[in-house]
């Protein structure tokens, strides 16, 4: 016991003016300043005047807090134009879904296509699934301003699927002023692109490959781009 006494005496000579921060897990005293860029204690890095000189720790993860936010149970309201091909018109959109669970939501998609001799319209119920860029990597060598800045950028786009199943209604003018219409089966799936400028507004763009089983109009298909696309979120 008596040795065992001595042995700690001699480890407190060794290491004078230090003691154990429990707060921030590190060292204070002469050589314990916190670090100002990763706020650890005594963490050992370079402190130069740029952060070009500074080196991340390998268990060091940035985290943006839009990135985490949690959107389940959000109502969004979205409206587009654009244009379809096959037949040729200009394209309005309305949309309304509900974030059911965090990358799930579902609703109601209308399409609404006019020009010179054709008129669309498409009701769908939709389902789409959203996805989020990973961030949460580690930071290795130089990591400057302008790297954190892309990847705030990043943290607000949220990418996505989508299909849907529904009808179509094309009318279309003929020779000597009448009108043919038909209607049918639409099925649709596409992909895209929101941009959340913030947590209760987005702009973004996608397209839909809209398919007629049944043909209306003789036509099985149509391409639709919602080329610019606003978005409220509640």
């Amino acid at each position: 016991m008596r040795s065992l006494f001595f042995a700690f005496v001699a480890l407190g000579i060794a290491a004078p003016g230090q003691s154990q921060d429990l707060r921030f897990g590190g060292v204070t005293g002469a050589e314990g300043h916190r670090c100002e860029h990763c706020q650890r204690i005594a963490c050992g890095h370079d402190h130069g005047d740029t952060d070009r000189n500074h080196e991340w720790p390998d268990d060091e993860r940035w985290e943006d807090s839009f990135h985490d936010l949690s959107r389940q149970g959000m109502v969004s309201f979205r409206s587009s134009f654009g244009f379809t091909l096959g037949p040729d018109t200009f394209l309005v959109t309305g949309e309304a879904s509900y974030r059911a669970r965090e990358n799930w939501s579902f609703g109601p998609l209308f399409q609404l296509g006019l020009s010179d001799d054709e008129f669309l319209f498409g009701a769908t119920a939709n389902f789409k699934k959203t996805g989020q860029i990973d961030l949460h990597r580690h930071h290795h060598g130089d990591h400057d301003d302008d790297d954190r800045h892309a990847e705030e950028v990043l943290a607000r786009l949220e990418p996505y699927v989508n299909f849907g199943i529904g009808v179509v209604y094309i009318d279309e003018d003929q020779r000597g002023g009448r009108d043919d219409d038909d209607a049918g089966l639409l099925l649709n799936v596409g992909f895209g692109a929101d941009f959340f400028v913030s947590d209760r507004f987005s702009v973004g763009t996608g397209v839909l490959f809209n398919f007629m089983p049944s043909e209306v109009q003789g036509e099985n298909f149509f391409f639709s781009w919602q080329v610019a696309v606003l978005s409220f979120h509640f």
